[in-house]
């Protein structure tokens, strides 16, 4: 089966789905160009404001752009007969225009959900939004658990419509919960975050500065102990907040450990299995870690009485996961961790409490879910029409791919400015992230 996928930070579930199944054809397109060609037609407000995909002249510029897009997504067909195309989600409006083309043609369209966890608030607010203004659209669902599909169906979709298989990129976290601990000094992983998340608009509270300002003091002390730090910015992080990270590195000076800031979009369950405690602030990844077996430490001080109903639930994990609220019981807590991991004092296990009230927020961890999303993608796409083979392509290499992904836009309209150097510079990074999953060959000539 030869199936399209669009990557939107997406790679991470892509790889493994076409790991577990290498019978089928997995093919990507980088969300970058494609939101790129979209604002040529949309404006920015639709890109912020769920309401304004309501307001007069948002239809007819719908119908603009899919006639842009079809006979490019008519171009790419021709090169790889997909029979199938899977998206990450279709509450990203530039996105739709996949789905009511494959509506059009009689081809499947999946959406293979990549958001996991989900807030209170965010099932009562966001639902309400979507509801509205951007009702579920494609064929089917597929999605990490219950608790989710609950918010989709109060966002009127129809629970037929959506199968819980839980998360594929999870399946890996399963598999390696009891491996070994690598050799050497302890390694701390830092999730960092943008640093007005979860905020609203009225909040007293305008940034996490001061939370992350001072976890990354404490952090600092940890690596001049000899511990490594490995701090993993969020992928769309803001630059105040990566600032505050050099900042805190440039003030650590020699040490006799390491102080290391990774890229925003590298794997996070690699950097996850490599650590030996994680550390982090309302992030999915905080669940991840400890289904696969590593001590947490939650981070939750500064946070406002109004903002508190609004973050993820962290609590009911025992030992596994440790919610600290001051740099004191930070700093503590991480001490503690460390001198355990340096006298070789296995880490605590998870109790079966803790593995039900992960699996609440993630779904299914029986390391099944990508069996269960091909199951559900083999099912869709047995309903597609048969395709003639195409002629074979002309291969490109990554590096001439992104060049004619700029030309494309250039010649739709784009300009040769800075917005056209950044785009460029983006889907090299797309393209270098999606690593053995092939982008399309001859996609644009």
């Amino acid at each position: 089966m030869k199936v399209l996928a669009v990557n939107h930070f997406f790679e991470q579930d892509l790889h493994v789905l076409q790991a577990f199944a290498p019978q089928h054809e997995v093919r990507a397109i980088p969300y970058a160009w494609i939101r790129e060609l979209s604002t040529q037609i949309f404006p920015d407000e639709n890109y912020r404001v769920f309401e304004s995909y309501s307001e007069p002249g948002f239809a007819e510029r719908e119908q603009v752009w899919d006639e842009r897009m079809r006979p490019l997504i008519e171009h790419v067909r021709a090169r790889f007969p997909f029979e199938i195309v899977i998206l990450p989600s279709d509450a990203i409006f530039y996105l739709r225009v996949l789905v009511r083309w494959c509506q059009r043609n009689g081809v499947p369209c999946v959406v293979t959900q990549k958001e996991t966890s989900i807030t209170d608030a965010t099932m009562q607010e966001y639902a309400a939004k979507l509801r509205d203004h951007l009702p579920f659209h494609a064929d089917h669902m597929t999605i990490n658990s219950e608790r989710h599909k609950s918010f989709w169906v109060s966002t009127g979709a129809d629970p037929e419509s959506i199968t819980v298989t839980g998360q594929p990129r999870f399946d890996d976290h399963v598999r390696v919960s009891e491996a070994e601990r690598r050799p050497g000094p302890p390694r701390i992983l830092f999730l960092s975050y943008v640093s007005t998340a979860y905020l609203p608009i009225t909040s007293d509270l305008k940034s996490w500065s001061q939370l992350h300002t001072e976890s990354l003091e404490v952090l600092a002390e940890a690596a001049r102990t000899g511990a490594e730090v490995v701090v993993k910015p969020h992928p769309q992080q803001d630059e105040i907040a990566l600032q505050e990270v050099r900042d805190a590195r440039a003030r650590l000076g020699d040490s006799d450990g390491s102080f290391e800031l990774v890229g925003g979009r590298l794997d996070t369950r690699k950097l996850i299995h490599d650590a030996d405690v994680v550390v982090g602030f309302q992030t999915t990844a905080l669940y991840e870690a400890v289904i696969a077996g590593k001590p947490v430490i939650y981070t939750n001080w500064t946070v406002p009485p109004d903002v508190e109903p609004r973050l993820l639930d962290y609590e009911g994990f025992g030992e596994a996961l440790v919610t600290v609220r001051t740099p004191q019981a930070f700093r503590d807590a991480l001490v503690g961790r460390l001198d355990a991991i340096r006298a070789g004092t296995p880490p605590p296990a998870m109790d079966p409490g803790a593995k039900q009230h992960a699996e609440f927020q993630l779904g299914p961890l029986d390391g099944k879910a990508c069996e269960r999303t091909w199951h559900v993608l083999e099912s869709r796409a047995g309903q597609a029409p048969a395709v003639a083979p195409p002629s074979t392509p002309r291969a490109l290499g990554r590096r001439k791919l992104a060049h004619l992904c700029v030309r494309v836009l250039h010649e739709l309209g784009g300009r040769k400015n800075d917005r056209l150097r950044a785009t460029r510079f983006r889907l090299r990074n797309e393209i270098k992230l999606l690593g053995e999953i092939p982008l399309v060959e001859g996609l644009f000539g």
